[in-house]
């Protein structure tokens, strides 16, 4: 397994829960160090989800550790994380959806992403997020509708 390959996808994950650059990186790099350190684990067939899961959990860990300290600042959204746009309307389109994605509750949003923009199997989603194939795909089918209630079409150049 090339774990190189998979460091991109970890990182956006982490910024996506986060929203910090710096506490994404080393949330990414942790997530590494310890899949390294889980040998019994790592070769039991599925590698992406278990770096997911590993993800997700220090995230989590993070968020409940540094919520409520007065000196952690929310950063603005990192241009390295979407695709960079090749023109205005795109730049448009994309703050359109990242409004649009900020009306889902947290648990939906994380579906979202990992379907969506890091294009996580399905089947992967629901071992990380502990739900059936079933409950993932009616989460999505769900939140996709309710992102199309938050997004006009007018809001879209291209």
């Amino acid at each position: 397994m090339d774990l190189e390959q998979y460091y991109d996808d970890i990182y956006r994950y982490c910024y996506l829960r986060l929203n910090d650059r710096h506490a994404a990186e080393d949330m990414a790099q942790e997530t590494f160090l310890r899949f390294l350190e889980a040998s019994e684990y790592r070769d039991m067939g599925k590698p992406l989800a278990f770096l997911y899961t590993i993800a997700r959990n220090l995230c989590i860990d993070y968020m409940r550790r540094y919520s409520n300290r007065p000196d952690r600042v929310s950063h603005t959204e990192d241009p390295e994380i979407f695709p960079a746009p090749s023109c205005e309307g795109a730049l448009t389109d994309s703050l359109a959806l990242a409004q649009a994605l900020r009306q889902l509750d947290g648990a939906d949003r994380e579906i979202v992403c990992l379907r969506y923009i890091n294009e996580v199997p399905v089947s992967d989603i629901g071992k990380i997020m502990n739900l059936s194939r079933f409950a993932v795909r009616r989460r999505l089918n769900r939140s996709l509708k309710l992102l199309s209630g938050h997004i006009k079409k007018e809001d879209f150049k291209s």
